[in-house]
């Protein structure tokens, strides 16, 4: 194993650099490169106080959120918790802890390397827990704001075909986690085959999150694989891409959507008012309708005659073609929330 680590000052970056060369029991080397940039001194340009800045706030943040969800769920009991929001919020909430965990970590990891750096100048000093603990935090911020847009798409829930659709999943869910378990132990079967079999001869699976990466995007319908996997072994490499796309692919895919149709007609044959909230929706609209001072009958009435192209854009002054283009955006608001 060659180790260096090498420092721009202009960047200030660390950069991490390591040429492994692996050897096996019956004498064959499999080499592999590693490269990874670290920063060490996060303060000390002009940006540091806005970095600092926005970790403040961040932490404020959270910490009203924290409060917030505590008081909600302390008033509303249990039935607050079975909310989709409220899911996201304490998922939202538990990701954002675990990364100031994660933060503090690296923190303290950095100040004791650079004391090492400073006391030991001559000799060579690992950055790898470094860059270990950077990975981990840039992973969990990643899954964070994975999770925010997550919880920002509850918003769709004011569309009639958005919010039948969450019914339906929420009507499937304890399927789904049965679904669920069964996906996860034939990806994890084929997981451990490909890596056992091919990790040393494919780049692709020589490593479990490349591996599950590539299963995903073979579930997907990919098929770039199989050319490597024939090449390696044909009978294994045959017998694992067909299998995989029997059992997985068509099997449990096919059966996903089963359960998606069969669950979709069974709810939309309930009530509306059971899926979805036509008097809060009535309500923001209504808002939006007085915010803006358009009259919901005239604009819908209006739109409609415009869509339908009674009227000349080409005559209208350009006040009155800027009243009708508002009521045409209305109109189609209105649709969206409605029809």
């Amino acid at each position: 194993m060659v180790e260096w680590n090498v420092y721009n000052p202009n960047t200030n970056l660390f950069t991490l650099a390591r040429v492994l060369f692996e050897p096996t029991p019956l004498g064959a080397v499999f080499p592999s490169t590693s490269v990874r940039t670290v920063r060490l001194y996060t303060y000390t340009e002009s940006t540091g106080l806005v970095f600092l800045l926005i970790q403040a706030v961040f932490c404020l943040h959270l910490l009203v959120s924290v409060l917030l969800f505590a008081y909600s769920t302390h008033k509303q009991g249990l039935a607050f918790l079975k909310q989709f929001g409220t899911v996201m919020q304490a998922l939202h909430i538990l990701v954002a802890l675990a990364a100031i965990g994660t933060f503090v970590y690296r923190t303290g990891v950095i100040i004791s390397a650079v004391e090492t750096l400073q006391n030991n100048r001559d000799a060579f000093v690992s950055l790898d827990s470094v860059a270990d603990a950077d990975d981990a935090f840039t992973l969990l911020m990643a899954f964070l704001l994975f999770v925010a847009v997550l919880a920002m798409m509850q918003l769709l829930d004011f569309n009639r075909y958005v919010a039948l659709f969450a019914a339906t999943l929420g009507e499937t869910s304890r399927t789904l986690l049965s679904y669920g378990m069964l996906f996860g132990i034939l990806i994890t079967a084929f997981t451990l085959f490909s890596i056992n079999v091919f990790a040393a001869q494919i780049d692709s699976l020589s490593d479990v999150f490349s591996t599950v990466s590539t299963l995903v995007s073979m579930t997907l319908g990919s098929s770039g694989i199989y050319s490597d996997l024939v090449a390696v072994d044909m009978t294994l490499g045959c017998f694992f891409y067909v299998g995989f796309m029997l059992m997985v692919f068509l099997l449990m895919m096919n059966l996903f959507i089963t359960l998606i149709n069969d669950n979709f007609d069974f709810v939309k044959q309930k009530p509306m008012a059971a899926w979805f909230d036509v008097d809060l929706v009535n309500h923001l609209v209504d808002k939006f309708s007085a915010a803006f001072r358009v009259d919901r009958a005239s604009a819908r009435r209006d739109s409609q005659q415009q869509l339908i192209g009674t009227d000349d854009d080409q005559a209208l002054d350009p006040g009155l073609q800027a009243a009708r283009k508002l009521d045409e955006f209305y109109f189609r608001m209105d649709s969206i929330f409605h029809e």
